[in-house]
């Protein structure tokens, strides 16, 4: 039904994740295997939820990786103001 809708008839949705570095042993970054995709921990915020709050308790929530495990960059923020649309064919 959503994907029918006119973009402008979407209900607005905002999404927060984060991107997980380490340096040791090789520079890599973390991605989370589905079944048929890999992603990175995000999803949706809540009702008063900041983003920042929201991509910190989805990467707890997908990889158990807590807020203490890690320094956060806030540096590095990246906000898309539209939103973005697949297209499944």
């Amino acid at each position: 039904m959503v994907d029918s809708m006119r973009p402008s008839d979407r209900p607005q949705v905002r999404s927060s994740g984060v991107i997980v570095f380490r340096k040791q042993p090789q520079l890599s970054f973390l991605l989370m295997k589905h079944a048929n995709r890999w992603d990175l921990p995000k999803g949706h915020v809540d009702p008063g939820e900041s983003d920042i709050e929201c991509a910190l308790r989805e990467l707890d929530e997908e990889t158990g990786i807590q807020r203490d495990d890690i320094k956060l960059d806030l540096s590095a923020i990246v906000d898309f103001p539209e939103r973005w649309h697949i297209n499944r064919w």
